[in-house]
């Protein structure tokens, strides 16, 4: 079994629990893991991409809503075949986590360790938008938005 975790490295919170996953990780004796750290926006779209072109069974992202929405574009942005993707996991530890809220997912290592070890999965919808103008094709998980919501998420982006 392969494994990679793609950490959002924008969040100081996780230096206290990634040496957790670390251990929980080892202790689970997955074979290849591979923690792999974003360096600024949309990396983990790239990262995604890689891990799936490369081949893994799990993708995991560990950070929030902006992480898992990166990792769904640079899976559907592979071309693989949906059935031959990895399984997409949360390990939310992001600013809102609304997705993981409104999923009952919630930021247990040990859960989500026996929910690899147990390969247990739960299918959910995606959403599709397409921009003409710029010819571009976005996916998303729990929500789009116009106008004022996403210049919210722009101005809390450059603040921090």
């Amino acid at each position: 079994m392969k494994i990679v975790f793609v950490v959002n490295n924008k969040n100081n919170r996780l230096a206290k629990i990634l040496p957790m996953l670390h251990e929980a990780c080892d202790r689970s004796d997955f074979g290849a893991v591979e923690f792999k750290h974003t360096t600024g926006r949309k990396h983990a779209i790239e990262l995604g991409r890689n891990a799936a072109v490369n081949g893994c069974d799990f993708l995991i992202g560990v950070g929030g809503d902006g992480t898992l929405y990166e990792l769904v574009n640079g899976l559907l942005q592979s071309e693989i075949p949906p059935q031959d993707l990895p399984v997409l996991g949360l390990l939310p530890y992001g600013s809102a986590n609304d997705f993981a809220r409104s999923a009952g997912i919630n930021n247990s290592i040990e859960e989500l360790i026996a929910l690899i070890l147990s390969n247990s999965t739960k299918k959910i919808d995606l959403g599709r938008i397409v921009l003409k103008q710029k010819q571009e094709i976005h996916f998303f998980v729990n929500i789009a938005g116009v106008g004022l919501g996403p210049l919210v998420v722009k101005s809390m982006e450059q603040s921090s």
